[in-house]
């Protein structure tokens, strides 16, 4: 371990025998070993993460995010519980999750950088990254970072840690004795021997380069056209190209030949209308794309409809618990096909912008409809909306699910049957496949009812939440710690797997599909009995 070059040390106190160097060049070359580090590659470190949460930032001054839409739903989560006991959910989104998270990211950096806010630094950060991995299934990320925070301390706290630490254990630890001086290291001083050499100057030029390298990145999308025409797309048309490429070489092998491929993908952004995100009549293998150049089948997300974000959320909450609402928005031209289930009682359309056509499949007829128009839809039958404004028309459906609605009214009457059985009240001979009810075995030659499997499986899920909530915190950070196992197992069979792969090729997909299920076992388990370890796969 060393320090910054500018920090030299005068004497030598006396210490233990020093262990071996635990970086890889010290390995390969002793005399870099406990010697000073040059500054430069503190700076390089240190530059790449003040980059990652000041860029993270900047990325979230834009209109969605500083208005509260991009973590919508993320103030429910019980990790804001405190939060919420002093602030109603919307302002805990508002002023927590999104104002919260744009102040740290830009902030963090700077409070890292300085001595005199490095405590409040490090404990924001750590309990931001500790939160995040529990919010999102990002991986290593939140540890990474984590442990990226020590880069801002003084480079001594590692010696000094390790010096504190038992004498039987520090020959087990990196050498506490003082560095040495490191020709690679430039002390200042005058003469023209104190002058940087050559190697230390493109040292220097490289560190300057790499970091405007790594500010200019996120921001270099205008030389390459690869991705969809604004930031808030979560997919790629590059992405879109090669796999519609790819089943063009896949499908002449069942028959079909000379295929064409189109997409009619949906999305709703940030509590928007959903809308297509490319075109429909565009043959994605035949169509055009270069990185260079914008994407021309990729349609632009519909920013003038933005405002419509607090009517869509007033709009359906004013709705029964019953019913429910989409809402669409469609450029001119196109047009949806949708079909109305027979399930879906009472499904309307809506027109709140613009001008549509309403075809009726089957009874072939049209209807136009504009602004304010509705109108009654048939169930069990197709129909399409055409868009026939010059501007993208809105509308919305909606519609009660009356398989679901029948569903809960079923289980709400076995629940009451349930409570009714165990204090007593109810009477009546409880027929054979009702049973499982009370815990007992279905007599032989009986089955399980459907409606009674559902509502025995809530049941078991209700009750496991809440073992859950009330759990004492020995069992909490047990089952912490085996979630994060699982995880930790998976990543290295899974990498383990890919490596295989890449060297040797794939196995057969049996083969393959029995390591992945072998990686997998435990994932979304509590810990406990009950679960058989898959035999191994044989590599």
């Amino acid at each position: 371990m060393g320090q910054l070059c500018p920090h030299p040390t005068a004497h030598t106190p006396s210490v233990p025998p020093p262990c071996p160097h635990s970086s890889i060049d010290g390995l390969f070359h002793p005399q870099k070993r406990n010697a000073h580090v040059p500054l430069w590659n503190y700076t390089l470190l240190r530059a790449q993460i003040f980059i990652v949460y000041f860029i993270a930032g900047l990325k979230k001054l834009d209109a969605d995010w500083v208005g509260g839409y991009s973590m919508g739903s993320l103030a429910k989560h019980w990790l804001f519980s405190p939060f919420r006991l002093v602030l109603s959910e919307e302002l805990t989104s508002r002023l927590v999750v999104h104002g919260g998270g744009l102040a740290l990211d830009l902030s963090a950096g700077f409070l890292l950088f300085f001595d005199a806010t490095r405590p409040l630094g490090l404990v924001l950060v750590t309990y931001f990254h500790c939160m995040n991995s529990q919010l999102f299934s990002i991986g290593m990320f939140s540890y990474t970072m984590l442990a990226s925070s020590g880069l801002f301390c003084d480079p001594s706290w590692p010696r000094r840690l390790c010096a504190r630490c038992p004498q039987w254990l520090q020959g087990a630890l990196p050498t506490t004795a003082p560095p040495r001086r490191s020709p690679d290291c430039h002390y200042g001083g005058r003469g023209a021997a104190r002058r940087p050499t050559i190697r230390q100057q493109l040292a220097a030029a490289f560190t300057l380069l790499y970091v405007l390298e790594q500010l200019f990145l996120p921001y270099s999308h205008f030389i390459t056209q690869v991705f969809t025409q604004t930031r808030r797309w979560k997919d790629h048309a590059d992405m879109l190209k090669q796999y519609s490429l790819c089943l063009s070489h896949i499908l002449p092998q069942y028959n079909v030949s000379q295929p064409q491929i189109y997409f009619d993908i949906w999305v709703s952004i940030n509590d928007r209308f959903q809308q297509r995100l490319v075109d429909p009549r565009v043959d994605l293998v035949q169509a055009e794309w270069s990185p260079w150049r914008p994407t021309p089948w990729v349609l632009p997300l519909l920013l003038e409809l933005s405002p419509w974000r607090e009517k869509l959320q007033e709009l359906e909450s004013g709705l029964d618990g019953h019913t429910d609402v989409v809402f669409i928005a469609d450029f001119p031209g196109l047009h949806l096909e949708n079909f109305v289930s027979e399930d879906l009682g009472n499904t309307s359309l809506r027109v709140l912008q613009g001008d549509v056509l309403l075809e009726l499949v089957e009874q072939q007829r049209n209807h136009s409809l504009h602004q304010g128009d509705s109108m009654q839809l048939p169930a069990g039958q197709y129909h399409k909306v055409h868009t026939v404004s010059e501007q993208p028309s809105c509308y919305m459906y909606t519609y009660v699910n009356t398989t679901a609605m029948e569903l809960e009214q079923n289980l709400t009457r076995l629940q009451e049957l349930r409570e009714r059985l165990q204090n007593g009240t109810e009477t009546a001979p409880l027929p054979p496949e009702l049973r499982p009810l009370v815990g007992d075995p279905l007599p032989p030659g009986s089955t399980l009812d459907p409606l009674v499997a559902t509502f025995l499986r809530r049941q078991k899920r209700l009750e496991e939440a809440g073992q859950r909530r009330n759990a004492s915190s020995a069992q909490r950070v047990l089952r912490f710690l085996q979630r994060k196992l699982h995880l930790f197992r998976r990543s290295l069979l899974m990498t383990c797997i890919a490596l295989r792969n890449l060297a040797l090729g794939r196995p057969p997909p049996e083969q393959l599909a029995q390591e992945v299920a072998f990686a997998n076992w435990g994932e979304g388990e509590d810990g406990g009995g009950g679960t058989t370890l898959p035999p191994p796969p044989e590599l």
